[in-house]
């Protein structure tokens, strides 16, 4: 038996993935991204991605606290 693997636009881009709801759109700004969610859904569940991941260095000054 043969199955086709899809790549990463593949597997986003497909029906079953759409279907599923696993794509979320998050945005800050100008930048916007899709980010990936889990299947599992649980009563009361927010999801914790709700902005872009962050580029990097930009919260240096928060984490290193001003050194």
């Amino acid at each position: 038996m043969a199955v086709k693997v899809n790549d990463w636009s593949g597997a986003v881009g497909s029906a079953v993935f759409a279907e599923s709801g696993l794509a979320v759109r998050v945005a800050a700004g100008e930048r916007s991204e899709t980010v990936v969610r889990t299947p599992a859904r649980y009563a009361g569940f927010s999801p914790a991605g709700v902005t872009p991941t962050p580029l990097p260095g930009e919260h240096n000054e928060e984490l290193l606290g001003g050194r």
